[in-house]
């Protein structure tokens, strides 16, 4: 009866770390919106996962996490390209901890690991 509970108590940790692998993967989100700002009203090329495209800023933007950091610049002829700051999320954390070293790569390869800073300024001076 005791080697039964033992069992079961087993089996419920390895399933519980199987559930906690790859957890933001499962459970965090392909995509951040962040709040761009700029002192003068101006088009930016945001390259993230989904390629390069074109937004007016001020303005919210909608980006795919991915591997590649997710980077803007003016849309102007001297402009510099400027990455914008992420961090890791906590999940990522709580995978290597709960054994879950299969679930922290999953989210590693899919990106889903970073967490971009919501809050993004266009500098004055973006067009060098």
């Amino acid at each position: 009866m005791k080697k039964t509970i033992k069992n079961i108590a087993l089996s419920a940790s390895f399933l519980g770390i199987f559930v906690l692998s790859g957890c933001a993967t499962m459970f965090g989100d392909k995509t951040q919106t962040l709040n761009f700002t700029a002192t003068k009203a101006n088009n930016i090329i945001l390259t993230d996962g989904k390629g390069q495209n074109k937004y007016s800023v001020p303005g919210t933007v909608t980006i795919t996490k991915d591997t590649e950091q997710v980077r803007f610049r003016v849309d102007c002829a001297n402009a510099f390209e400027q990455k914008i700051p992420r961090e890791i999320q906590g999940v990522f954390w709580l995978n290597i901890l709960s054994g879950g070293l299969i679930g922290s790569g999953i989210d590693y390869l899919t990106g889903k690991m970073w967490q971009y800073d919501t809050d993004v300024v266009v500098p004055a001076n973006s067009c060098g």
